[in-house]
C-alpha cells in the first residue's frame, strides 16, 4: 500500500526531453539544478523550500518569492549580464499534480523552449529525495 504523504522521489540526472543544450544535475521535491551549454552558458538553480521559491542563474539570484499561501507556478525574468550580455529574458513554467508533484518543468528564453522536463507523464524517481535539497538556496 502506499503512503499518500510520502514525498515524490529524485529525478535522475539525464538530458532534458527535447535534448535542448542542458543537464539535469539534480532535481527533487520542488528542486531543480540545471546546467546549461547552449544557448547559454549557465548553471540554473530553482528552489521552492522553506516557503521562498528561488531562482539562481549562476549563483545569483534573478527571481524569488515569498510562497507562504501558494506556490508560484510562472516566473520571468532577466538573465544577468555576466550569462548573457544581450539582457534577454527567461521564463520559467511548472505544471503540478496532486501533492505538488511536478509533472513539468519547462524553461523559455526568448519564447524558445530550452529545457522542457516532464511533460504528459509525472516526474518521479528513486527514494531519498531530501538527498537532493540544498538548503543554501
Amino acid at each position: 500500500m502506499n503512503n499518500p504523504y510520502q514525498p515524490p522521489g529524485v529525478v535522475e540526472a539525464r538530458d532534458s526531453i527535447d535534448n535542448r543544450g542542458g543537464t539535469l544535475l539534480r532535481g527533487g521535491f520542488l528542486y531543480r539544478e540545471i546546467d546549461f551549454h547552449t544557448p547559454v552558458k549557465m548553471q540554473f538553480y530553482y528552489s521552492g523550500w522553506n516557503f521562498v521559491q528561488r531562482i539562481r542563474v549562476n549563483q545569483e539570484t534573478v527571481w524569488s518569492r515569498i510562497s507562504w499561501i501558494t506556490i508560484h507556478r510562472q516566473a520571468e525574468f532577466m538573465l544577468p549580464e555576466s550569462v548573457d550580455p544581450l539582457g534577454r529574458t527567461c521564463e520559467m513554467q511548472i505544471t503540478f499534480v496532486r501533492g505538488l508533484r511536478m509533472r513539468r518543468f519547462l524553461l523559455r528564453l526568448e519564447g524558445q523552449v530550452i529545457w522542457d522536463d516532464g511533460g504528459d507523464r509525472v516526474i518521479r524517481g528513486k527514494p531519498g529525495w531530501n538527498q537532493s535539497y540544498d538548503p543554501t538556496l
